[in-house]
């Protein structure tokens, strides 16, 4: 992480100590990595600048869960360096601002460039993306700007004061959304709030260029609350250029009541205040069932906007009179505050005058029933803005409408064998970059078929193409028959997912009579606490790849036994493999065995008929941090049998193996055993790429996995069948097997 830009180091050398102003640059991968540079921005004073530059995967969300800054002086941009919405790195968050911004209205939030979505998790409990409860939100400005906005229940910003008396409320200089895309938020009935909701008087306004769609139970773009006495000088409200669409997913006989106000200022906003409603485009969809914005009885439609003593200025504004209510005078009488004025209103279009004639995909819209509300440039709207500018948001309009596409795989070979396409898409178009993966479960450690290449003659397991047109392509594979069930436990995609049991990924035909299961076994410690416990049923710990010190080639998820350290000198949680030999001959069990901490020094595979006595198959010694193979035949008289266990178990006998890492804990830093550290240690024993092989009542011929004497000299080849040199580097292959030379 970056953690102070060299220019700031320079000017604060060069300032005085009293002027001295800090401006750093954070650059973040990692929810650690954000949440220590908000720490280091908490320490703000007037005049600093805190950058917080994100950079992750926009296809993977990063969920930081609650933030809870303190920052209360000096300005915090948080950006990335992509300006394209698909691109932008996406941060799940809940900022609960938990200082009080006291200082003069010196303090400014930007946040710039970034996807912004609300927290999930147990925490995920107020709405709101940024929120200031019951804090003195004394600001310059908060900022939104080219920002992706999506899945919040209730506001992207909301300020409650502490205080309910109008003079003691703080005050806000500027609330700026500009450039921004708000979708698929706002999405339960019990949350119907605005976009923005601040609880302090603000002076001034701009919200632009924006474009709001699939927001079915937002209540308001921009929402008042809480009187104030204002900042002493009129505030102003811009509102151009935005495209509002505001829901699309409320079924049409829906009970929900959503009388829809665009801007709700009320009499929060300040006496005189000035309102410019320029350039915009108001619709309610009508592709599918829409949000009926006319079921308030007493306010009837849709309205654009309420507020009272202000002064309107409004011009060129497309208004769908099916939802919408059209911007006029409300005078209840002259001794009455309670009024706005319209002081000019010019070319307010219906949505037929825009070109806005059909919902039909590619009419008007590229595709509004998949919320792709883009429009050619050639629309009558691109021209109709104040001086021939564009009416609604500029990311509205496009020079065509692209060419759709579609992406079709099918695999000729084990049923078992998927694939992905990224980015998902409902729709793809013509000029689309995606990339296939086959899972096919291969690795390196087990061939469970061997790839034949695509039909139109590309062999890439991986590939990267550009859409030119639809691509239909057929990928072949030939399989071994002689795998009957196999886990290469590829759904772990984290680590210390909790895991009671796991089925087999691969089984011989997808016929689940041949799918087998693995069961943890676990030491009942919290029953008794003294030796033997009984076992009873629990879980494994699945990690997403070990051992992460190895190539990646190299690496494999698996299951983890955890036994407490309390059980572990007597007794080991155990693996216990369950599957039927019904119509099977010759069975084989494998798997791969290891531990990167501390872990019985033997292996052991073993069978049972009843859960009680247990007979051993085989065993094999582990060394830390490397991979050994547990691998046995069933004896014949398991062979045809409806449930057959056996199961892998440390053995005590031959004692334990710790990881050689000081930083483990378990060895000082000449290499020796701590025998307290170990004592109190949990045992972690990790099981990976278990498979089951053999013949089936049909005559599958099976591959003999009988171990060979390993020729030192027999000639080895690269991946590419070549023949190299000893003393070459990679991934390399001799007497029939895989290894690595690095």
């Amino acid at each position: 992480m970056k953690k102070l830009s060299m220019i700031a180091l320079a000017a604060m050398t060069l300032l005085p100590s009293s002027m001295q102003a800090t401006e750093r640059i954070d650059t973040v991968t990692t929810k650690n990595e954000f949440t220590e540079a908000i720490n280091a921005a908490n320490a703000a004073k007037a005049g600093d600048v805190f950058k917080i530059v994100c950079k992750w995967d926009a296809a993977t969300p990063l969920n930081l869960s609650t933030i809870k800054p303190t920052m209360a002086a000096g300005t915090l941009i948080i950006t990335s360096d992509e300006t394209e919405y698909d691109k932008m790195p996406q941060m799940l968050v809940g900022f609960d601002w938990a200082g009080d911004l006291n200082d003069d209205g010196k303090f400014a939030l930007i946040f710039e460039n970034v996807g912004l979505q609300y927290r999930t998790g147990k925490e995920a409990t107020s709405g709101q993306i940024v929120y200031f409860n019951k804090r003195d939100a004394q600001m310059d400005s908060i900022v939104f700007r080219n920002c992706d906005i999506s899945n919040y229940p209730r506001t992207l910003y909301r300020a409650v004061p502490k205080s309910s008396t109008a003079a003691d409320i703080k005050n806000i200089g500027k609330i700026e959304m500009t450039n921004c895309r708000v979708h698929d938020a706002n999405i339960s009935t019990g949350n119907n709030w605005a976009v923005i909701y601040p609880g302090q008087a603000v002076q001034e306004v701009v919200i632009k260029d924006n474009m709001f769609h699939d927001i079915p139970y937002c209540k308001a773009i921009f929402q008042m609350g809480y009187a104030s006495e204002g900042t002493g000088t009129t505030p102003t409200f811009t509102f151009e250029n935005n495209t509002v669409i505001q829901a699309k997913a409320v079924p049409a006989d829906s009970t929900f009541n959503n009388q829809f106000t665009v801007i709700n200022a009320g009499g929060y906003f300040g006496f005189g205040a000035e309102f410019y409603i320029n350039n915009n485009i108001f619709l309610a969809p009508q592709a599918g069932n829409y949000a009926d914005l006319t079921k308030d009885a007493f306010n009837g439609d849709g309205v654009i906007l309420n507020a009272n003593s202000a002064i309107v200025y409004a011009s060129n504004n497309v208004i769908d009179p099916i939802a919408y209510k059209p911007l006029q005078d409300n005078d209840p009488g002259e001794t009455s505050e309670n009024y706005w004025y319209i002081n000019e209103v010019t070319n307010s279009y219906a949505p037929a005058d825009a070109g806005i004639t059909s919902w039909e995909s590619g009419v008007t819209f590229q595709d509004p029933e998949k919320s792709l509300y883009y429009m050619l440039k050639s629309s009558p709207a691109y021209t109709m803005g104040v001086n021939g500018t564009y009416l609604g948001s500029a990311n509205t309009y496009v020079d065509e409408f692209p060419v759709k596409a579609s992406v079709n795989v099918t695999i000729n070979g084990p049923l078992y064998i998927t694939y992905d396409v990224a980015p998902a898409k409902s729709q793809y178009y013509v000029g689309d970059e995606v990339t296939i993966t086959l899972n096919d479960h291969n690795s390196i450690y087990r061939t469970f078929n061997t790839f034949k290449g695509w039909s139109d003659g590309s062999n890439e397991t991986v590939r990267t193409i550009v859409l030119d047109k639809d691509f239909n392509e057929t990928a072949t594979f030939e399989n071994d028959e002689s795998v009957i069930s196999a886990f290469d436990f590829s759904t772990i995609k984290a680590n210390n997912n909790k895991l009671a049991s796991y089925d087999a990924d691969i089984f011989f035909n997808t016929d689940t009579t041949f799918r087998a299961t693995v069961k943890a076994i676990v030491c009942d410690t919290a029953t008794s606490k003294v030796a033997p416990f009984n076992y009873i049923e629990g879980y494994f710990q699945g990690r997403a790849a070990k051992f992460g010190e190895d190539d990646a080639e190299m690496q494999m998820p698996i299951i983890s036994r955890r036994t407490a350290a309390i059980a572990k000198e007597a007794q080991r949680d155990y693996a216990l493999i369950i599957f039927s030999t019904k119509a099977m001959s010759n069975v084989k069990i494998s798997a791969f065995v290891g531990s990167d901490n501390n872990a019985a020094k033997t292996q052991a595979l073993e069978y049972s008929t009843d859960s009680v006595t247990w007979t051993r198959l085989a065993a094999v010694d582990i060394q830390n941090g490397t991979w050994e193979e547990l691998e046995a035949t069933l004896p014949a008289d398991l062979e045809n049998k409806d449930r057959v266990l056996v199961r892998i178990i440390g053995d005590l006998a031959n004692g334990h193996i710790v990881t050689p890492d000081p930083d483990g804990g378990l060895v000082d830093d000449a290499g020796q055993e701590v025998a307290e550290k170990y004592l109190a240690a949990d045992s972690y024993e990790y099981i990976g790429n278990i498979l089951i092989s053999g013949n089936t009542a049909n005559g599958i011929v099976i591959v003999n996995n009988e171990k060979k004497a390993a020729d030192s000299n027999a000639p080895i080849y690269n991946m590419m069948g070549m023949k190299v040199a000893k003393g070459t580097k990679g991934l390399l292959i001799q007497n029939g097997k895989k290894f690595i030379v690095k």
